[in-house]
C-alpha cells in the first residue's frame, strides 16, 4: 500500500515524502520530529483515540477520519486533550457533504418538512469492502470465512433498502467460501438482494415506552437520489386506534 502510494506521487511530479514504517509505533517518531503543524489520521479504527490524543498534546493539529475511538471512553478522552490542549480537533465525515445530504439539510432549514419533532436515522452504508479487504489489488474482501462447509456467521443484521440496481439488502453474512479472483471476488462476504421498494420490519426503539419493539415500515427508494422514502407503525397501534375508535362510538 505504502508503494503504492509513492508511485502515485511520483507519477504527479511531487517530492517524495518521508516514511516511518517498520513496527506499529513507528508514527510516534514522525509527531517527535520537529516541525509537523497538522495530521491526517486514517488509520485503522483502533489507533484514532491513541494518535488523536498524542497529536494534541505534541500541538500538532488534528484531522481524524471517523471514528474518533472505539469506545466510548476514548471519545471522552480526545475531548478531554482537546480541551485541555488547545490544539484543532476536526472529525472528518465527508458524508455530510454529499449532494443529497445537504439537499436535506437545505430543505429542513427552509421549513418543507414543517416543524420537527422527532427523528430516527438507519445507516445505509456497505462497509465489507473497507472492514475486509486484504490491502491487495483484485482481492477486495481478503480471506475471511468461516472454517466449515455449511456454516454463517452473521457480519451484522441489517435490513433496508436502496433504489436502483443496487436493490434492497436484507442480511450481510459469512459462509465458508474461499477467494477465488475468477470464481469468487467477495469470498464468504454474502448479501441477500432483492429490488424495489417494500415492507420491513424493523425492531426500533420506542419513544413513548423506551423500549425495542416491532415496526412495520413501507420503504419506496426515489430513482436517481440513493434516497429511500418510509413510513411505519408499530405493530399494535392498529389495534390501539381501533380500540379508540370503538369506545368513541359506544360513548
Amino acid at each position: 500500500m505504502v508503494a503504492k502510494a509513492l508511485e502515485r506521487i511520483a507519477k504527479a511530479g511531487k517530492p517524495k515524502p518521508k516514511v516511518y514504517t517498520g513496527d506499529a509505533e513507528a508514527w510516534r517518531e514522525m509527531y517527535a520530529k520537529s516541525g509537523v503543524d497538522a495530521v491526517f489520521i486514517v488509520t485503522p479504527w483502533e489507533q484514532h483515540a491513541v494518535q488523536s490524543i498524542e497529536a494534541m498534546q505534541a500541538k500538532i493539529a488534528v484531522a481524524c477520519e471517523v471514528v474518533a475511538g472505539i469506545t466510548l471512553e476514548d471519545h471522552w478522552d480526545v475531548l478531554r486533550a482537546q480541551r485541555r490542549t488547545g490544539t484543532p480537533y476536526m472529525l472528518l465525515e465527508n458524508v455530510c457533504y454529499r449532494r443529497d445530504v445537504l439537499a436535506a439539510l437545505n430543505m429542513t432549514r427552509k421549513g418543507l418538512f414543517g416543524e420537527i419533532v422527532h427523528l430516527e436515522g438507519g445507516y445505509q452504508h456497505d462497509l465489507r469492502a473497507v472492514k475486509f479487504n486484504s490491502g491487495e489489488p483484485g482481492k477486495p474482501y481478503g480471506n475471511k470465512y468461516t472454517t466449515e462447509e455449511g456454516e454463517l456467521g452473521d457480519m451484522w443484521h441489517l435490513k433496508y433498502v436502496r433504489g436502483g440496481v443496487i436493490g434492497q439488502v436484507d442480511d450481510q453474512y459469512l459462509d465458508h467460501t474461499r477467494f477465488d479472483p475468477e470464481k469468487a471476488k467477495e469470498a464468504g462476504r454474502k448479501s441477500d438482494p432483492r429490488a424495489g421498494g417494500g415492507y420491513v420490519d424493523v425492531e426500533w426503539n420506542r419513544p413513548s415506552t423506551g423500549q425495542t419493539e416491532t415496526r412495520l415500515s413501507y420503504v419506496e427508494p426515489i430513482a436517481g437520489w440513493e434516497w429511500v422514502l418510509g413510513t411505519g407503525t408499530y405493530v399494535d397501534e392498529p389495534a390501539r386506534a381501533k380500540r379508540r375508535i370503538a369506545q368513541a362510538t359506544e360513548a
